[in-house]
């Protein structure tokens, strides 16, 4: 079916056990619940409006959760085929959605408004007292979408790595009209985001970023470690968006345990498996793994001058129980789902001693992103360095480990290879 369809609810997906009572343009607003098995499903409700004016909505949720799997809700305006906005947020169970609120200025020229509540395949969510509500004025503090492009055009010029990079009219070129509504505003950035092609920058409108705390805590996901064999510890080091201090010292004390306890059993070598670490930020991994770089400078930030700042890696009060392992020997494993802040933890190892590592080349965003609020409390998150390693190499390109190890989806290849390692270094 075309999309955008006239109005009302349709369905989305394949069959599961889903319901839709009553209605968002409502007083008491909708209720929605979506079993998404055996494929992912959702619903879609579409408002139709008269364009020519500027339109201020937020989509309330009252009370909700999501109770397993992944999904995603939706706001987003179209004229026609085309979409002009929309604000969007994706959820990990467990996730408490209640009190969900998404913002949207819609463009004059939209004359639909479609909601979104799609489940991905095992999803299972409850929502009520779900509302799409008018206001007179804008979410976003009453700044226009102009002042807001002026703004953020000004912050990538002075802190983009690649800011030398993009066109001498790029202002003008990507200027949205005198008009515009923050929400294209924002469009218009992240076209300029595109150009700088770091393929890191990013953009957080309010509401992301006022929700940023309850998706860290939902997809918070503590370190793993075991003892492979007699002598062989592993760690996993995931991705870890560690939004309060809490979370980070949870996060930190995790490996340092592991490490610890690994010590006291007789390990004498250690698999760092960073294949699934997608980023987020890379101090809680750093203090971590501190007693495998004691004494070290295990990296540093490149700036666009060439300037360096070195990576700080002190042993502090909660690493100073564990033994100093900065000899032992250390094999990374690396994939191409290792990313930014797990890209910087392969870097820390590199020119390590008695350190290989092996795998696949990761995704190749080894650069360092520094977050710079606007007016509207919009974050723009820039490439400002790049990782480079303790011997000064590093171009924020995918890094390529020592042994390239090709899984073929029979067994555990690329961890079997750095065993077979790890053993002839005893």
């Amino acid at each position: 079916m075309d999309k955008p369809w006239r109005e009302g609810i349709q369905d989305i997906g394949g069959d599961c056990t889903r319901s839709f009572a009553a209605s968002p343009v409502t007083t008491h607003g909708a209720t929605i619940t979506v079993d998404a098995r055996p494929k992912g499903c959702g619903y879609r409700f579409a408002v139709q409006r008269e364009a020519g004016t500027v339109a201020h909505y937020t989509l309330e949720v009252e009370k909700g959760t999501l109770d397993a799997g992944e999904m995603q809700i939706s706001v987003i305006a179209y004229d026609g085929q085309r979409k002009l906005d929309r604000d969007q947020r994706r959820f990990q169970a467990p996730a408490d959605l209640s009190g969900l609120r998404l913002p949207l200025d819609v463009p004059a020229s939209a004359r639909l408004i479609e909601l979104s509540f799609g489940g991905h395949q095992g999803a299972r969510f409850s929502i009520e007292g779900v509302r799409l509500v008018p206001h007179a004025s804008s979410a976003y503090m009453g700044v226009s979408g102009i002042a807001l492009y002026e703004e953020a055009m000004q912050v990538i010029a002075d802190n983009a790595y690649y800011a030398r990079e993009l066109p001498a009219d790029f202002r003008e070129h990507w200027r949205p009209a005198a008009n515009a509504t923050p929400g294209e505003a924002r469009s218009a950035i992240k076209r300029v985001l595109k150009a700088l092609g770091d393929g890191h920058s990013f953009l957080m409108d309010p509401a992301r970023q006022a929700n940023e705390p309850r998706i860290a805590r939902a997809s918070f996901v503590a370190p793993q470690s075991e003892v492979l064999e007699p002598g062989i510890g592993y760690l996993v080091i995931p991705g870890t968006r560690a939004g309060n201090d809490a979370l980070r010292v949870r996060y930190r004390d995790a490996v340092l345990d592991a490490l610890r306890a690994g010590s006291a059993q007789g390990v004498r070598g250690w698999v760092v498996d960073l294949r699934d670490n997608g980023g987020g930020t890379m101090w809680p991994m750093l203090a971590g793994l501190e007693p495998l770089l004691r004494g070290q400078t295990p990296g540093y930030f490149q700036r666009p001058d060439g300037s360096r700042d070195a990576w700080p890696n002190n042993t502090t009060a909660a690493s100073a129980g564990a033994p100093d392992l900065g000899k032992v020997p250390v094999a990374v494993l690396t994939s191409g789902r290792t990313g930014s802040s797990g890209e910087a933890m392969v870097v820390a190892f590199r020119g390590r001693p008695n350190t290989r590592s092996f795998g696949a080349p990761t995704f190749g965003v080894a650069t360092a992103n520094a977050g710079h609020r606007l007016a509207d409390g919009t974050m723009l998150q820039l490439t400002g360095a790049l990782f480079v390693d303790r011997n000064g190499s590093g171009d924020g390109k995918p890094l390529v480990p020592d042994e390239t190890v090709r899984e073929l989806g029979v067994g555990d290849r690329t961890r079997q290879s750095a065993i077979e390692w790890l053993r002839q270094q005893r």
